[in-house]
């Protein structure tokens, strides 16, 4: 039910941004949506693990990014497409750039949603973009709103300005910061779990928790031995929500089931706080350089200073993200190429690199 949920609110938030994106292309002018394209897509395929259902991707995308000179142009959109050079600050051509997609995945056994959305205006002297990011694969959710001035000097153009930053409350752990009075056990109750004890060591039989001598014989020939007090002992087992035994112990159940229970817990305390903002610094710079032998694109943003406007906003770590494509052509028939992005967003970080040789016959 919680992630059905979940899937609709997002649904419903991906619409509300399609809508943005036609509203604001009335407003403007029917060339808002010139040379754009929409997209649909569905794969599916026989999950690496047999026991585990199928993995499937399903995508729907609205996107008008112009190409940059080294990009090669797609006949078709699949909706996994994961270009560097969307990355980069400033793009290829003035005025309005967008992309709005939504997608649902399946993968090893596990389910998630990821959405992207950024709206750009690059003018002469100015950059407008907002952006909204939902990663459920990488515990990642941020809108932002930046507004800079550009100045664009030879092959650089160097940006800044003020952006604000809207996140949940990233870097809290509720249950270990002591947010929750009760004892542990109580709050494995409060998530349904249910416990009962047996008894460990019952000599008499009686099934009952209790103390009592017993006799230990030293000598099996003699009979000589001597009187101990004997104390029973008490363990406890544990049921799931839906009656499942799922643990012998304490010890068991502590290990194998409480971290899953207090990161529910975590995650249920994080949401009642809502979204976070604040207001942070934007610099960067952007350089591309083409000729007929190599290219080189390459930008940096940093988010140097941030003023928290709620309680609980992230602004206490630098935020930022670079970004390099370059190619050389060796001789008519080979060429190699070098990309890569790297990003540091909440203490969230997230890289990739490529590289490889291409061979033309």
């Amino acid at each position: 039910m919680r992630i059905n949920m979940m899937v609709e609110r997002r649904r419903s938030l991906m619409n509300k941004l399609f809508a943005t994106l036609t509203l604001i292309g009335a407003i403007c002018s029917q060339s808002f949506f010139d040379y754009s394209t929409v997209y649909t897509s569905m794969s599916l395929r026989s999950a690496k693990i047999e026991p585990l259902d199928d993995d499937y991707r399903f995508s729907v995308g609205l996107r008008k990014i112009a190409r940059f000179p080294y990009q090669e142009k797609q006949s078709y959109y699949f909706g996994d497409e994961s270009s560097i050079t969307d990355k980069a600050t400033i793009g290829f051509v003035p005025k309005w750039e967008y992309l709005a997609e939504y997608s649902q995945v399946s993968e090893r056994g596990d389910q998630f949603i990821d959405m992207n959305f950024f709206l750009r205006y690059l003018g002469e002297n100015f950059l407008v973009k907002s952006e909204y990011i939902e990663k459920d694969s990488r515990n990642l959710k941020l809108a932002q709103l930046d507004l800079r001035g550009r100045v664009k000097v030879d092959n650089f153009n160097f940006t800044s300005g003020l952006a604000v930053r809207m996140h949940p409350a990233y870097g809290l752990d509720p249950y270990g910061e002591g947010w929750y009075e009760g004892e542990w056990y109580e709050l494995a109750y409060e998530q349904g779990f249910v416990d009962g004890s047996y008894i460990v060591g019952d000599l008499n039989g009686n099934e009952i928790w209790d103390s009592y001598y017993i006799w230990i014989e030293t000598d099996e020939y003699t009979g000589e031995g001597y009187w101990v007090w004997y104390e029973e002992g008490i363990n406890w087992y544990w049921q799931d929500p839906d009656g499942n035994y799922i643990a012998n112990s304490d010890e068991e159940f502590m290990q194998y089931h409480m971290p899953g229970i207090i990161n529910q817990y975590n995650m249920s305390e994080i949401d009642k706080l809502g979204w976070q903002s604040e207001l942070s610094l934007a610099v960067g710079v952007d350089h591309f350089i083409s000729r007929d032998k190599y290219y080189i694109h390459s930008w940096f943003n940093v988010y140097p200073l941030s003023f928290e406007i709620t309680d609980y906003a992230y602004g206490k770590n630098l935020s930022y993200d670079f970004g390099f494509v370059g190619g050389v052509k060796l001789t008519k028939k080979i060429g190699i190429f070098l990309e890569g992005l790297y990003l540091n967003y909440y203490d969230k970080k997230e890289y990739s690199c490529k590289g490889g040789v291409n061979l033309r016959f």
